[in-house]
């Protein structure tokens, strides 16, 4: 990190971007969520100078201040004026129980990962003051081993190629400011991020001047307990290594015999599982929550617990983390020629005729009181009897899809029933199911 900021912001903000680029993985350019303030101004117009012909910029337009579409005009017209490639997006933002926000950050997100070409990165302008700020917040909610945002991840989801970057975690805000004004770039001030009574992280957003004046050099001594914490990780890891060897299967955690460990063993375990899955790190009341409400709950039990977007659900002695399911429309059925895939509702993935001529169908999700022959001579079995005998979660039970010839069920999921061949015939299709759980990252 440089040793001054105040006096060479400018050619300070640029040696650090250059010495960050060179350590990024391959890619094929990188996209820059640009809001037209102070921070994403400085990181665009920095990244367009270092490497003009590989840097875009993606807006995402919430509509939720009046200024809003001053703001998208702004943004269009500075890239238009530096021949820098634009892109806006406008999203809707509904209410969710967990505050305009929050809504808009996991909107936000998403817009940007499905705007992502392949193989290109995703740079976000986090700062300094925000990573101390982070910090601060996660320390006094007990935020477990990690405390702050890391520098290079992969994107949630996603393929190994794609990441999200936030190349000025080292650089304080001042600097920025100064960056902005030696090369005179204009931008545009949120007054959302100075109201101090909007929500949690903007109330301790206003407050760290005021800590910052009575604990000089606060938020990079916050900084500074991330190096700390990056040893305790470490440490962690390589102690839990062998557990989670024999406990991880792909992606979900065998909880059998964690109530004999102690506290501290079995925590460090579930904060190291969900540290690998990219997860929010939990606190110590929700720790204290999935001990008690989902590990220790009774063998039949399926409990649920929130953690940030993902629930973690348990089912057959092990524990999942899945992302939000939509649910399953009541009754759901239609008719499907086949030519093109289809999208299934309640996140159950798609159908696609994957060989042979496509065949009219009626499509359905499974239902607990189906009865069908999985087999040719074979007997009718209940559903929920093949279900439980072959360890399908329950949530998947409710979306897997039944494909029928007229009134013959032919196909469950990718099984094909008895009798199918004869009325499909050369036809093959394929269920693409999304991710039920999340899977450990490569890499």
């Amino acid at each position: 990190m440089p040793s001054s900021w105040s006096s060479n912001a400018a050619l300070d903000v640029a040696a650090l971007l250059r010495e960050a680029a060179q350590a990024l993985p391959v890619h094929r350019g990188i996209a820059v969520a640009f809001s037209g303030g102070r921070d994403s101004t400085a990181l665009l117009a920095a990244l367009h100078a270092l490497c003009p012909d590989r840097v875009r910029a993606i807006h995402i337009h919430h509509g939720l201040h009046a200024h809003a579409d001053a703001w998208a005009e702004h943004c269009a017209a500075f890239c238009l004026a530096r021949g820098i490639a634009y892109e806006a997006r406008r999203v809707a933002v509904s209410a969710d129980g967990t505050g305009p926000e929050a809504a808009a950050r996991e909107v936000r997100y998403a817009t940007l990962q499905a705007a992502l070409g392949p193989g290109e990165i995703l740079a976000v302008a986090h700062h300094a003051d925000d990573q101390a700020e982070t910090v601060l917040f996660r320390l006094l909610r007990g935020g477990g081993a990690r405390l702050g945002m890391q520098s290079l991840r992969r994107l949630r989801g996603s393929t190994a190629e794609s990441w999200l970057w936030r190349p000025l975690l080292a650089v304080p805000r001042a600097a920025l400011t100064a960056y902005c004004e030696a090369q005179g770039l204009a931008y545009v001030d949120d007054p959302g991020n100075d109201d101090g009574a909007s929500n949690t992280r903007a109330r301790l957003r206003a407050l760290m001047p005021e800590l910052e004046a009575v604990v000089p050099g606060a938020a990079s001594a916050l900084c500074r307990q991330l190096a700390f914490q990056d040893e305790t990780a470490e440490r962690e890891a390589i102690q839990l290594g062998p557990d989670i060897a024999t406990r991880l299967h792909d992606g979900t955690l065998a909880i059998g015999g964690l109530m004999a460990w102690s506290a501290a063993r079995r925590r460090a375990l579930l904060r190291a599982w969900l540290r690998l899955l990219g997860a929010p790190a939990p606190g110590a009341d929700w720790l204290a929550c999935c001990e008690q409400e989902v590990i220790g709950a009774v063998e039949d039990a399926q409990p649920e617990l929130a953690l940030g977007p993902w629930c973690l659900r348990r089912f057959d002695a092990r524990l999942w983390l899945l992302p939000e399911l939509l649910p399953v429309p009541e009754r759901w059925q239609v008719e499907w020629e086949g030519e093109a895939p289809i999208e299934l509702p309640g996140a159950a993935g798609w159908l696609e005729c994957v060989a042979g001529p496509p065949r009219p169908l009626q499509l359905r999700f499974a239902r607990p009181g189906d009865a069908l022959a999985l087999r040719e001579g074979g007997k009718r079995q209940r559903l929920k009897q093949h279900f439980q005998a072959a360890r399908v979660p329950p949530w998947e039970r409710l979306r897997t899809p039944v494909l029928l010839c007229g009134d013959t069920p032919v196909q469950l999921g990718n099984r094909r029933l008895a009798g199918a061949d004869a009325m499909l015939g050369e036809s093959r299709i394929a269920w693409l199911q999304r991710g039920w759980h999340r899977r450990p990252e490569p890499g």
